[in-house]
């Protein structure tokens, strides 16, 4: 067995778990998800497996513990979300648009975004042609199983970034994303 690496000033150890991907690793720690894949030698960042011991490296915002703490300025006043310049627009991955699914396996939503910043979500939006978003997902992650009672319907879906309380309101973040279909029989 190989020795157990050292872990440097700030970084922390994780154990992969089911659903893991190494995309939103990198999401929950707020670290690049190629700092991770470098630290930890990963050629192939889908190999990882339940179970996986993975070193997430110090996040870009981490103050090391040898710098003076900061000098306390006065309070100023934070942006309202509709002020803030919006963020680019999350990136669809899968399925690709038009994809057909004839298996019981659900289908697995997936994309790729911005670093969430703080309170904010992903918001997967699903419908049938002709009809207003049927669901609204909200999740931190960059993927989404959907249930199986989804089946049996053309989808349309998009991913917007979202800050709010969900069911009540919500501030877009982020530019509105592409709308893909696919089909799950």
């Amino acid at each position: 067995p190989s020795p157990t690496p050292t872990l440097a000033p700030g970084e922390t150890r994780y154990t992969v778990q089911a659903g893991d991907t190494l995309f939103a690793i990198a999401q929950r720690f707020g670290v690049p998800a190629d700092a991770i894949q470098a630290r930890n030698q990963l050629d192939n960042p889908a190999s990882l497996r339940v179970g996986h011991s993975l070193i997430i490296p110090a996040s870009l915002e981490t103050v090391p513990a040898t710098r003076a703490p900061p000098t306390r300025l006065p309070r100023t006043p934070v942006p309202s979300p509709s002020s803030l310049p919006l963020l680019p627009a999350p990136r669809l991955l899968a399925p690709h648009n038009g994809a057909i699914f004839t298996e019981e396996t659900p289908p697995r939503l997936a994309w790729q975004a911005p670093a969430l910043p703080t309170g904010a979500w992903f918001e997967v939006m699903l419908w049938r042609d002709g009809e207003p978003p049927a669901v609204r997902h909200w999740t931190r992650t960059t993927e989404w199983v959907l249930p199986p009672e989804y089946r049996g319907a053309i989808w349309n879906w998009r991913v917007n970034i979202v800050q709010g309380t969900w069911g009540v309101e919500r501030d877009l973040l982020s530019e509105p994303g592409d709308i893909w279909r696919f089909t799950w029989d």
